[in-house]
């Protein structure tokens, strides 16, 4: 019975974390979505809002073909890392994609404060990242989305999605 449930333990783990970073992933984050929707929903929910940062970190692609994909990687483990040293402890950080974050601001009263929260993970790509001896300078891109934007009848894929393009334009900005 321990080994049966040790397996369904790690089995679940698996399903909810990216296998690279440790980090929740995306199916974890649809999931803590979808519970933050349904507690509101039954005005359960205590706070402020829930709000998404969704973070891309710039030129990774140049990273993998100059040094190669597993510098790469290592690089990514030390972004993750220091995201998610920048955070409240409520607040999540999910690996969602190859070089994409989605920061979960849980209680978030005001467009400053996810501003500045926004600011500190900016300010995680200040000083350079040494992985395997290599000095690497990288930033990133970050677009927020509130569930206060929200109606009704849209779902956490709308917000989700609220938050890429709003990295997007940001992207665009720069």
């Amino acid at each position: 019975v321990t080994d049966r449930k040790r397996m369904e333990q790690r089995l679940e783990y698996e399903a909810y974390h990216d296998h690279l970073t440790g980090l929740p992933n995306r199916a974890y984050l649809l999931d803590c979505l979808e519970e933050y929707r349904v507690r509101a929903g039954e005005g359960k929910q205590p706070g402020g809002d829930v709000v998404l940062l969704y973070l891309d970190v710039d030129d990774m692609k140049t990273v993998n073909d100059l040094l190669g994909h597993r510098t790469g990687d290592r690089f990514l483990n030390r972004v993750a890392d220091r995201l998610a040293g920048a955070l409240r402890p409520e607040d999540v950080v999910c690996r969602v994609g190859g070089d994409e974050f989605v920061i979960v601001l849980q209680d978030c009263d005001s467009e400053q404060e996810a501003g500045e929260i926004a600011e500190r993970l900016v300010d995680c790509f200040s000083d350079y990242f040494r992985v395997e001896g290599q000095p690497i300078e990288s930033s990133c891109s970050i677009g927020i989305a509130s569930s206060s934007q929200l109606e009704d009848n849209h779902g956490v894929e709308d917000l989700i999605g609220r938050a890429d393009l709003a990295m997007f334009e940001a992207k665009q900005e720069t």
